[in-house]
Formats: structure tokens, C-alpha cells, sequence
């Protein structure tokens, strides 16, 4: 009889709803790692992109400055060996990267908004953009090397992850 009550006592909890709400999460990367990569505890924004794609916005803000992470990954609707490396989003001349998908470049970020560097590139039928930087437009705090070795590592991992 004992056992049997036991049961019957799991049984009720397992049928208890949960009253948690899941935290969305971006697909290439977690939480932690951008705020590693930002400096500080950075909150999450995703969107859907209207060509089956996602957005991923890690921010972190600290007084009138707003530090981002953004990672945009969608698919490809270009011919066969056209390039996805669209250099008009680069402020100027854009460096090839190899090892990181195909195609990939490195660039200046071309944008009234954010001012740091970005990498382009595809892996199969999926292109990427990674960009990390801040609102302004000289901000000492973070290095122009910096920023290039923070979006290079972020586009391995998402370059990664799409294989």
C-alpha cells in the first residue's frame, strides 16, 4: 500500500504544470560567451528575418554607451558561385579570411548605428554576419585589433555550427 501511494504522490507532481518561462536563446551562441565577448552581462533580442533567417542581438549598455554583439545568419538566394560576400556593408576595404566558411571577409562595420568590425561569409546555402562594436564612434575602451579578433572568433563558432 505504501508503494502504491508513493506512486501516486510522483505521479501528481510529474502532472504539475512547470510555471517557468524558457528563455529564448540564439542558435549559434549562448549567453555567457557574449557577455564574455562584450564585457559584461549582455541581454538577448532575436528576430526572424523575412528569408528564413534569424537575428541575434546581444547588447550591453553602460550610460549613453550600447555595446553589440549581432549575429545574422539566413539563406542564400543567389545563383550557383555568385559571391555572398556583400563588401557594399563594409565601410572600407574588406581583408579575406580563410578557415571560416567560404567566401568570409573582414571589414569595418558600414553603419550610422554601430562603429566595429563585422565578418561576411557563407557556409553552404546559409550566409552569416557577425559584428561587434558600440554606438561610438571613437570609443577608447575597446581597440580596433580587439574588435577584429572578437568577431573573427564569434564567426568560427557560428561557421562551425552551421557545417
Amino acid at each position: 500500500m505504501s508503494r502504491y501511494i508513493s506512486w501516486l504522490l510522483l505521479l501528481g507532481i510529474a502532472m504539475v504544470p512547470v510555471t517557468g518561462r524558457a528563455q529564448t536563446s540564439c542558435p549559434w551562441l549562448n549567453n555567457a560567451t557574449a557577455s564574455g565577448v562584450l564585457n559584461a552581462a549582455a541581454s538577448l533580442k532575436m528576430q526572424s528575418t523575412a528569408d528564413n533567417g534569424s537575428v541575434c542581438l546581444f547588447q550591453y549598455q553602460e550610460g549613453s554607451t550600447v555595446y553589440d554583439l549581432q549575429i545574422v545568419v539566413h539563406d542564400i538566394k543567389s545563383a550557383p558561385g555568385e559571391s555572398t560576400a556583400d563588401e557594399s556593408r563594409c565601410r572600407s576595404h574588406a581583408t579575406l579570411l580563410k578557415g571560416i566558411g567560404n567566401e568570409a571577409i573582414l571589414c569595418p562595420v558600414n553603419s550610422e548605428d554601430l562603429y566595429g568590425e563585422q565578418v561576411i561569409g557563407r557556409v553552404r546555402d546559409k550566409k552569416f554576419i557577425v559584428s561587434v562594436g558600440s554606438n561610438l564612434r571613437m570609443n577608447r575602451a575597446v581597440t580596433l585589433e580587439a574588435l577584429q579578433l572578437k568577431a573573427t572568433g564569434i564567426a568560427e563558432q557560428v561557421a562551425g555550427s552551421l557545417f
